[in-house]
């Protein structure tokens, strides 16, 4: 009996071939569908493949038209494009593609769609976002993201045995050593040997271009008419076309014989990866080309501004995430639609030897342009007089500026390339606002603090904001609160936690293993930007607090901000989840001191268990987690916990909770962390022991032998206070002699379910750093090696997360000798810290650990205040800090570190204002 019918994209390859071979023998009916979006195939072929494989039927659809008049043309209207380079051509066919599978499935009674889209490439995300957008109810079998296939299929060689033992037909042309894509609009290179970004693509690759230096030695001129933006006529010296497809292969073919519009690039995937790209899209360069031309001519300024920063933009995000399918398309749709009223005209073009150019146009739908406004040898409807008035006006507000440069000691005509920007009055520097943020999310009562303005003071001369920052794909607009550094931008797509046998990863896959689906649900994959809401109001944070900071946490603008917690995806989840439990695990982001356990993004996680109080048996909600308590397993662990189950004064019951309420839930949670606890030292323990064994020269099965599995390991509980819980307890293990404090956690603030809209909730709560847990589990003696690329590093955890049994302490492969430098400074005179009357805000040692950390990089290992003195009679205060060099991955050259103190001396200078003594 079939499971079912699947509706498979199938292109006849060796994948998607497999892929239809798998299905069929897993038990499924399967319907192949075929996309014809202008790829040269061999369309019988395909079909009689997959019918002698074994599928149903096979259906091929012409989508060229359709491909072309509703997203190509709206390309060329809106000047797509991605990350300034790339203009989309695998993008904007995947919704057309996507739809008729969709169609074809449904018109064949297929209750599933699958695809051959690897687990790390754009196309998965394409596709299935416009799966659900088009037929929501159809489910999706995605072979490479589904564990039994990818272990089965791990490479080339377990693909080509399947289909010698299936008889599947394989080419015997040899494979290119790249992988294609190919379409009407271009055909796209990438993985093999374009895996190495340095690697020069051959000749042999380009499919559709001939190399620009074999191209004719005469130019080809010709005409492309447009229609309010859309192409509607070219006219070349061998004729004309106005059919839309024909006339599109036309401007192809133009581009392919002038070798025009090669692209090789470096892009960021939407799932984060970079990955490089070469791209051959001669038709769609051209009728672009000639598009922003004739745009120029008749296309209202500001509206084009608005296009061009916003619309163009967001339409090319749309398409190249996945989202055309969306109200956000369709609203930015409307936009280009009205823009292009006006654009209607001709645009003479000329292509030579790779490159395309413009040589006029014009257009009777607009009077924009005016020759006798342009002209210099006409003043009738122009007058050059009234120009004097717009200056003037224009220069108000610099003529103040130059002013007050000139009372600042800071002259405009002394130029910015030379020490004249930072000087001030007196030769002294000014204070620059650092470049970076930090955050510390105030855990314990006497951390809160009052008083504390979160004000973005103004930029100065020697503050750089860019206008907009791009963040795994998304681009944000900046404002006078932007103070992230390039370094910590830079880190925003490395996600740790979901690398592969990374140690980070291993230990978070640890921790889910105690907390099963489908009670509970993970959570991974959260971007890091929120706004201020979701990381403080939404969680109680005053206006006050601390954590607002600047000093503390990283802003993108006013509103926007790296997280500098998990919490701040906890009210979504407390709303949304559909289950009663989750886990969360994300990069944070928090300013910090710089020493060996501290990096300004580490990792989180954060787990959750709830239970509503309408939805238990009776309405008795201490039964109902007793119940579940029950069924959790026991362990041998010896618990101190001497703590009652609140504390009216140290650890108060919640005004919403009844005092069975607070213990059945507290033995729940503490039952839960012990079992997660106990796995990580168990697993700590005997990777130590083995490692042990294995150095004395012992066999693995000896040395498994000797690990003490039966001796228990010793908790205790220790009241604590934590902002999202009351009451709370911190957990500690006793661990190689000593108590370590592992995690917080305690009974969910009622408050944060109630603004979740789900008042009926009641549950507990836990928070850890995946990093602390991990430097104790693998033994990594310095926070920087987490960050570590260095083979020698990252090969110690090879296999791990497959096999846990693999799991070995880390060993050093190198100690480099450390480098103490020392800088001394006065602090500036006018601020309250230097013993002046300035703002509480204008010196905070975290300015010092930024600048030093985004100077130095991971080159630095700790800093630490080691002397500091306040001048008697004037109040000025100096501080010496000790900063030690030492590289994780080799020496350090003396010379080496003494221009690296220089250029940090010379930050600390420019940024914070200091006199150096």
């Amino acid at each position: 009996m079939s499971k079912g019918r699947v509706c498979l994209a199938y292109s006849g390859g060796l994948d998607t071939s497999t892929i239809l071979k798998w299905l069929i023998l897993e038990g499924y009916t399967v319907v192949c569908f075929l996309a014809n979006v202008g790829q040269e195939e061999d369309w019988a072929a395909v079909e009689k493949k997959a019918l002698a494989l074994g599928a149903e039927r096979m259906v091929i659809e012409d989508l060229q038209r359709e491909f072309v008049e509703e997203i190509v043309f709206r390309a060329i209207q809106c000047n797509a494009i991605y990350e300034d380079r790339y203009l989309l051509g695998t993008s904007l066919a995947r919704p057309i593609i996507a739809r008729a599978q969709v169609r074809v499935a449904q018109q064949y009674n297929c209750e599933y769609l699958s695809h051959g889209c690897t687990g790390k490439g754009n196309d998965q995300v394409r596709f299935e976002l416009a799966f659900k957008a088009c037929n929501p109810s159809m489910k999706v079998i995605a072979p490479w993201r589904l564990p039994e296939f990818i272990q089965k299929f791990q490479g080339r060689a377990d693909l080509l045995k399947f289909a010698a033992e299936n008889n599947i037909p394989v080419s015997s042309t040899p494979k290119a050593p790249w992988s294609m894509d190919d379409n009407l609009v271009h055909c796209s290179y990438e993985a093999g040997v374009l895996e190495d970004p340095d690697h020069t693509p051959p000749k042999e690759l380009w499919t559709r271009t001939v190399d620009p230096t074999d191209a004719p030695d005469t130019p080809y001129n010709f005409t492309i008419y447009f229609e309010k933006g859309i192409p509607v006529k070219v006219v070349t010296p061998d004729g004309e076309e106005t059919d839309s497809v024909a006339l599109f292969k036309l401007l192809n073919k133009i581009g392919h014989d002038h070798g025009v519009g090669r692209v090789d690039i470096v892009e960021n995937r939407f799932i984060g990866l970079k990955s490089r790209g070469c791209y051959d899209t001669p038709g769609l360069t051209i009728a672009r080309l000639a598009h922003l031309d004739l745009e120029g001519l008749v296309m209202d300024s500001k509206v084009r501004k608005l296009r061009d920063q916003f619309v163009t933009i967001e339409w090319s995000h749309c398409l190249y995430n996945g989202m055309y399918f969306s109200p956000e398309r369709e609203f930015l749709e409307n936009s280009i639609i009205f823009s292009q009223k006006h654009v209607t005209g001709e645009v003479r073009m000329s292509v030579y030897k790779g490159a395309a150019y413009v040589l006029g146009r014009k257009s009777d739908a607009s009077n924009l342009y005016s020759q006798e406004d342009a002209s210099m040898d006409s003043l009738s409807t122009f007058s050059p007089v009234d120009t004097t008035g717009f200056i003037a006006i224009q220069a108000i507000r610099l003529e103040k500026y130059g002013l007050q440069k000139i009372k600042d000691g800071e002259p405009l005509s002394k130029g910015h390339g030379g020490k004249a920007l930072f000087c001030g009055v007196g030769g002294q520097p000014t204070r620059q606002v650092s470049s970076s943020f930090d955050m510390h999310l105030m855990h314990h009562a006497d951390w809160l603090m009052t008083g504390v303005e979160a004000v973005a003071p103004p930029p100065t001369s020697s503050t750089r904001i860019p206008k907009t920052v791009e963040i795994n794909g998304k681009t944000y607009h900046t404002d006078s609160w932007f103070n992230i550094p390039s370094n910590v931008l830079s880190l925003t797509s490395r996600k740790l936690h979901l690398q592969k046998d990374h140690p980070v990863s291993i230990t978070r896959k640890i921790v889910e293993s105690v907390f099963p689906a489908p009670t509970y649900r993970y959570y991974n994959t959260f971007d890091p930007v929120v706004s201020t809401y979701e990381n403080f109001d939404s969680l109680g944070f005053p206006p006050d607090h601390p954590g607002r900071a600047r000093t503390d946490t990283y802003y993108i603008n006013k509103s926007t901000l790296l997280r500098t917690h998990t919490s701040a995806h906890e009210a979504e989840l407390f709303r949304t989840n559909p289950t009663g439990g989750y886990l969360i695990s994300a990069d944070v982001y928090r300013r910090d001191e710089v020493d060996r356990s501290h990096y300004p993004v580490f990792h989180q996680m954060e787990g959750a268990r709830y239970w509503d109080r309408n939805k238990v048996p009776d309405g008795n909600l201490p039964a109902a987690v007793l119940k579940d308590l029950d069924r959790l397993p026991k362990h041998n662990m010896t618990v101190q916990d001497e703590n009652p189950p609140f504390h009216m004064k140290r650890n108060p019951l919640q005004p919403h909770h009844g005092p069975w309420d607070v213990e059945a839930v507290g033995a729940h949670l503490k039952r839960s962390l012990e079992l997660m606890v106990c796995e990580i030292f168990t697993r700590a323990r005997k990777a130590a022991v083995m490692a042990e064994a294995e150095n004395s020269g012992l066999s693995t099965i000896l040395a498994s032998c000797v690990v003490p599995e039966n001796e228990p390991l010793e908790v205790r509980w220790v009241e604590a206070y934590f902002p999202f819980t009351s009451p709370s307890w911190e957990l500690e293990v006793y661990y190689q002699g000593d108590w370590l404090e592992i995690l917080g956690c305690g009974v969910s603030q009622q408050s944060l379910h109630i603004n979740a809209g789900k008042p009926d909730q009641v549950g507990w709560a836990f928070g850890i750093g995946l990093e602390r847990v991990a430097m104790l589990l693998f033994q990594i003696p310095d926070i920087r090696l987490f960050w570590s690329q260095d083979e020698r590093f990252l090969s110690q955890f090879r296999g791990v997360e497959d096999n846990l049994d693999k799991l070995r302490p880390f060993e050093p492969f190198s100690k480099h000798p450390a480098c103490y430098k020392d800088v001394s400074f006065w602090l500036k005179g006018s601020s309250a810290a230097g013993g002046g009357t300035g703002g509480a805000t204008d010196w905070h040692e975290n300015d010092l650990m930024e600048v030093v950390r985004d100077t130095a990089g991971d080159c630095v290992e700790d800093v630490r205040l080691v002397d500091q003195f306040t001048h008697p009679k004037t109040g000025r205060r100096s501080l010496c800090y000790r900063i030690n060099y030492r590289s994780l991955e080799r020496t350090l050259t003396n010379a080496e570190t003494n221009e690296m103190h220089q250029r940090v001396v010379e930050e600390l200078v420019k940024r914070l204002g200091v006199e150096i003594r």
